[in-house]
């Protein structure tokens, strides 16, 4: 709520008292039967088929709530991987150097869990650099690199909090990105 700029209008208070009961809560035994809580299952067949509950439960997850989007992809020879604010920056940058004739697009992860893994994985078949731009050191980084792995080559911009770099900053990192080479060494892009 720190950083919110629009106005915000915060509804009344409700009254605790007036909602229903709820017969689940733990509030202590006062006055009803105590009750027991077990969080470990030790049924090995109960455990197993829990995990594959869950699995299927987030492989439909997956399949139904995962979204991205992609802009000036169909001709791109980079593409830049950023969500959020810096998405936003990276739209601006790409549109510089798309102007300079330089053919870069954008790939914003609406949704970091699930990651759109196979939407990247399937950009990466016939794009072979990305760059990774975001605001913390790293973190969306592992998910490009299990997206994409040996098929792209990877760059890294990663700003932690505070400094906000302009287009034109990460405009000249990807020139600088285009410019050169790399190999993969023992699981790294590695600048030559």
């Amino acid at each position: 709520m720190g950083q919110v700029m629009e106005p915000v209008v915060f509804p009344d208070l409700i009254d605790l008292d007036s909602l229903p009961k709820k017969d689940w809560a733990l509030t202590g035994c006062k006055g009803r039967e105590a009750r027991a809580i077990f969080s470990m299952m030790l049924n090995v067949n109960v455990l197993h088929r829990h995990n594959l509950d869950l699995q299927k439960k987030y492989d439909e997850i997956t399949e139904k709530e995962t979204r991205w989007q992609t802009l000036y992809t169909d001709d791109a020879e980079m593409v830049v991987v950023a969500y959020g604010t810096a998405a936003q920056i990276a739209e601006s940058a790409i549109e510089e150097i798309r102007a300079e004739g330089i053919a870069a697009g954008l790939f914003r992860p609406i949704t970091v869990w699930p990651y759109p893994m196979a939407a990247l994985r399937s950009l990466s078949k016939r794009i072979k650099k990305i760059a990774v731009f975001e605001f913390s050191m790293g973190q969306m980084l592992e998910d490009v690199i299990l997206s994409v792995g040996e098929r792209a080559e990877i760059n890294f911009y990663g700003i932690p909090g505070g400094i906000i770099p302009t287009p034109a900053e990460l405009a000249e990192f990807l020139r600088s990105a285009l410019r050169a080479t790399a190999r993969w060494v023992g699981g790294f892009w590695y600048e030559c």
